[in-house]
């Protein structure tokens, strides 16, 4: 979780599904949109940074999911 921890999972290959809040700055959504492609791994921005807040209880506007199977989930849910 927070921007450095997903790049650093991204960059690792570890993440497996990224969660970019709708509402935070447009040079970071760049920079995690790139990284991600750019690895091959799947992004999102179906969530403000709010709503990402409420869903783990912790102030964070970008996720990093690493289990493979919750991310395949997550990704079949989102249609």
């Amino acid at each position: 979780m927070g921007k450095e921890q997903v790049l650093k999972a991204i960059q690792q290959s570890k993440a497996k599904l990224v969660f970019i809040g709708q509402d935070i700055s447009p040079l970071t959504q760049k920079k995690l949109t790139d990284k991600s492609h750019f690895y091959k791994i799947p992004e999102t921005k179906a969530y403000t940074a709010a709503q990402l807040t409420q869903a783990i209880g912790l102030h964070r506007a970008t996720i990093a999911v690493v289990d493979a199977g919750f991310a395949k989930k997550m990704i079949t849910l989102l249609g």
